[in-house]
């Protein structure tokens, strides 16, 4: 699980057991990544289980005039300045379930650093 939180971010996670807490640290922090307006814009949905304290699974369905893709999931976290990151590619997970798997193990991998 090493290299997937950035080094310099690792001393300084939140503890976070909700979703609502890592919200809140992101837009007490002029954060927009939560907003009704960018999850619209994206069609991304943001999943309720944290692992870790810090990390979530989003999905995002890509939509054009042309095209409808499959919705597709993203593993993130957020560090203690409550900016998000992207662990991985960007919708890297085909299925929800894979993008879960992956984030309550690199949640584990974190609490065992404790």
């Amino acid at each position: 699980m090493k290299g997937y939180i950035r080094d310099h971010h690792l001393a300084n996670l939140p503890q976070c057991y909700a979703i609502y807490q890592l919200k809140n640290l992101h837009e007490r922090n002029g954060g927009c990544f939560f907003s009704e307006g960018a999850k619209r814009f994206f069609r991304s949905r943001i999943h309720s289980d944290v692992y870790g304290g810090c990390v979530f699974v989003t999905s995002e369905k890509h939509i054009s005039w042309r095209f409808e893709g499959d919705r597709l999931y993203t593993v993130r976290y957020i560090d203690g300045n409550g900016d998000t990151h992207t662990v991985g590619e960007f919708q890297g997970f085909k299925t929800r379930s894979k993008a879960h798997t992956f984030a309550k193990n690199l949640g584990e991998w974190i609490k065992s650093r404790e």
